[in-house]
């Protein structure tokens, strides 16, 4: 799907939705918007009038206005959701003033898998505070072309990395990438990363640094920071469980650091962006 920008992305509404059971099937409508689901939890089965979708945890699926969007299976699911308008109808005084402006277009797969869904998430969470907050069409609107092209550009350099990958110890820094990511709730050390990977500390270091252009402990503290982002703006837990649930052993030592990549303290962060629309009758 194409969009150009700007002016011709128009946010309608958004919010998240939680299904109270197993049995929850999608209800069968007309969609006169462009809408996003961001899958959070367990999978959604949604269909149009050609096609059926299964959109697991971490996947999102973005529809085309149809008569009959619907559900084809039962499901307990949870899922962000995100209505824009697309307006393609210009005059030519228009056309001429967008094309001597050289206009961009967003390019995104009609489903996929993200690679860091969490920050697509945190920008739909900002989305919604900045529509209860501002009501401002405008601001929401460009909000809502940010987050098509977060999805763009994390669609479009999974691509590119598997072409580009040309350094013979490439694959080992995904290896190292994976590992960070599932022990996050450890107090990884580069040490520990070079010890379960057989390598010399200091060779692994500067090895990561010039693939990934970021040291390893910038790394981890990004991962660490971004997970945290998302479970302030979408859970009710507690700061002190947030942060041991990520390695850290000092609550003191975690708002500093999360304070220092994001500029808010933890606390507010959750005031600015822990609010959400849950809509249960999606």
């Amino acid at each position: 799907m194409t969009f150009t920008v700007p002016n011709t992305i128009s946010y309608h509404m958004s919010g998240k939705f939680i299904a109270e059971s197993d049995s929850w099937v999608h209800y069968t409508r007309k969609l006169d918007d462009y809408e996003l689901m961001l899958v959070t939890k367990g999978t959604l089965y949604i269909a149009n009038e050609k096609n059926q979708f299964t959109v697991k945890e971490g996947e999102y699926i973005f529809m085309s206005p149809t008569d009959f969007q619907h559900g084809f299976k039962e499901s307990r699911c949870s899922f962000y959701w995100l209505h824009v308008r697309y307006k393609n109808e210009c005059n030519e005084e228009k056309d001429t003033r967008i094309e001597s402006h050289n206009v961009q277009t967003i390019e995104i797969p009609q489903k996929a898998k993200l690679p860091s869904a969490e920050r697509v998430i945190v920008l739909l969470k900002q989305l919604q505070d900045s529509d209860r907050r501002y009501e401002n069409e405008k601001f929401n609107s460009f909000l809502a072309a940010a987050i098509l092209t977060e999805i763009e550009l994390q669609t479009k350099n999974t691509g590119n990395i598997q072409k580009e990958q040309s350094h013979p110890q490439e694959h080992l820094i995904e290896d190292i990438k994976d590992f960070i990511n599932w022990n996050l709730q450890r107090n990884l050390k580069v040490s520990d990363i070079a010890d379960y990977f057989g390598y010399n500390e200091k060779y692994l270091t500067t090895l990561f640094k010039t693939i990934s252009g970021i040291a390893i402990k910038q790394y981890i503290l990004q991962l660490k920071m971004e997970k945290a982002k998302i479970t302030l703006s979408d859970t009710n837990q507690q700061i002190s469980e947030i942060a041991y649930s990520l390695g850290f052993d000092d609550v003191h030592n975690f708002s500093n650091a999360f304070k220092k990549i994001t500029g808010l303290s933890p606390t507010e962060y959750k005031l600015n962006y822990g609010k959400e629309k849950i809509n249960r009758e999606k």
